[in-house]
């Protein structure tokens, strides 16, 4: 039996068939969880050779080497992985010439993550025309603005999504000119989980969203490199090493800024 839900994942499950995003309709019989992260996956692993999983990052306590080769990740900092990134599909956001450029950040809800929004302010200040962008907070379980913006909350028109809903939300992030993660090394709470140089290897859920709905978006060199096989649209880097270190990251934010600009004056 099939009902209704009024939150969809964005997909749905029938026996024996996998239903694509073009065909879904919001109703699904049953939510299941892929990943051996959500429990001990020692006691899968240890059934028996028929028994695989896919793993976030770095699995504690360790991987036995004789399981290597019935695992996958979620990304390129291991063996084996894909990426998981078959989103619905939407029409490609819209820009003209004298449209807001929307610019889309990470939602992070943990008070350290506003050292990293401070490289925001600090570039939204430099600009020549502060108004011409809007900033959209995309997640986190807050509802409110982090005092943070309070500097250029004047100057830029600021909201927050909080969308319950997978397909909404992510129709939502498709419509951003461009994506700010802000996964930076030196966050020793969130970010520097997402680097190759940290134990657990971790994918975030933006770098998925940018390759999968196409989105141009700016990113620490590092996390560069790591997917630079996979981006499927204008990448943006900086090379900052520190909470303090704004001045790379300005200088390619308005360098994004200027060429979303730009190619706003061709439509």
């Amino acid at each position: 039996k099939i009902r209704e839900r009024t939150i969809g994942d964005g997909a749905v499950v029938r026996f024996g068939t996998v239903q694509n995003y073009q065909n879904y309709s919001h109703r699904y019989d049953a939510y299941i969880g892929v990943s051996c992260d959500s429990f001990d996956y020692r006691q899968w692993m240890s059934k028996g050779p028929e028994m695989f999983c896919v793993l976030h990052g770095t699995p504690s306590p360790e991987l036995p080497v004789e399981w290597v080769k019935r695992v996958a990740w979620l990304n390129p900092m291991f063996p084996r992985y894909f990426i998981p990134s078959d989103f619905p599909h939407f029409p490609p956001p819209k820009l003209h010439r004298h449209d807001k450029i929307r610019l889309c950040l990470k939602g992070i809800d943990h008070y350290r993550f506003d050292s990293s929004y401070r490289f925001v302010t600090a570039a939204v200040s430099t600009l020549d025309d502060p108004s011409s962008i809007s900033l959209q907070i995309m997640g986190g379980r807050s509802k409110i603005i982090s005092p943070i913006f309070k500097d250029i909350d004047h100057l830029v028109n600021i909201t927050r999504v909080n969308e319950p809903d997978f397909y909404k939300f992510e129709e939502e992030m498709s419509q951003c000119n461009g994506l700010l993660p802000l996964i930076h090394p030196w966050d020793e709470v969130v970010g520097e989980n997402y680097f190759p140089s940290s134990k657990a290897k971790k994918l975030s859920g933006f770098i998925s969203q940018a390759i999968g709905l196409k989105l141009p978006l700016l990113v620490h060199e590092d996390i560069y490199e790591v997917y630079k096989k996979h981006w499927t649209a204008k990448v943006w880097t900086y090379s900052s090493r520190s909470r303090i270190d704004v001045m790379s990251f300005i200088g390619s934010f308005k360098e994004m800024v200027l060429e979303i600009r730009r190619s706003a004056g061709n439509n």
